[in-house]
């Protein structure tokens, strides 16, 4: 959603026009993937899809589907 016409993310070449750090603009939620927070404090991501907090009715568990979001033993 932050790609530009050439799949450039917008937010990394504002952040290189402006010579800041490369996480300045990206939301939160953005860097943490797939991370959480609550009450301040870091949670990882749930180990069976069935927890997933984004789970929906048919909607495949986005966290435990991308490979950063899946448990390795």
């Amino acid at each position: 959603m932050f790609a530009d016409a050439q799949g450039l993310r917008e937010l990394q070449k504002l952040v290189l026009r402006r010579r800041r750090h490369p996480w300045h603009y990206k939301p939160f939620t953005y860097w943490m993937f797939p991370l959480d927070a609550e009450d301040g404090a870091i949670v990882p991501q749930p180990l069976h899809a069935a927890d997933d907090p984004y789970h929906a009715d048919g909607y495949p568990n986005f966290v435990t589907q991308v490979f950063c979001g899946r448990h390795d033993p």
